[in-house]
């Protein structure tokens, strides 16, 4: 099972939500472009080194609709694509020098199996395949 959905759950048991469940379900959606732009921007600066290209990258990711278009739905799309880029920043920042940190990369090695359990389970989905 998705782990999106229990997010959900416990949300909804916190909150004080008696209706509009879609509603309380699309602000968690729309919160996960923030954590990716931060993401890109940080991976991007590490990398590049510069402030411009990794704006650029930023701002690109943020005009694309194919990844937005997830965000403003209910969907399992955009929170494993955030939780994916900071497991690769964490292994970046983790690497980066002659000693290795090992709590950053067992986050880069934890954050990926969290990421993609938010996935249904490709075995079980129907198939257009006979």
């Amino acid at each position: 099972m998705p782990y999106l959905p229990l997010l959900y759950g416990k949300l909804l048991q916190w909150l004080p939500i008696q209706a509009y469940y879609l509603l309380a379900g699309k602000v968690v959606s729309c919160f996960f472009p923030g954590p990716v732009g931060r993401d890109l921007f940080l991976i991007g600066r590490r990398v590049l080194g510069q402030l411009a290209p990794a704006l650029g990258i930023v701002a690109l990711f943020l005009l694309n609709m194919t990844i937005i278009g997830p965000a403003a739905e209910v969907s399992n799309h955009i929170a494993p694509l955030a939780l994916s880029l900071l497991s690769f920043y964490a292994f970046l920042v983790s690497t980066d020098q002659a000693r290795v940190k090992s709590l950053g990369l067992a986050l880069s090695g934890f954050l990926p199996g969290v990421s993609h359990r938010q996935q249904a389970d490709p075995a079980r989905r129907p198939s257009c395949h006979s």
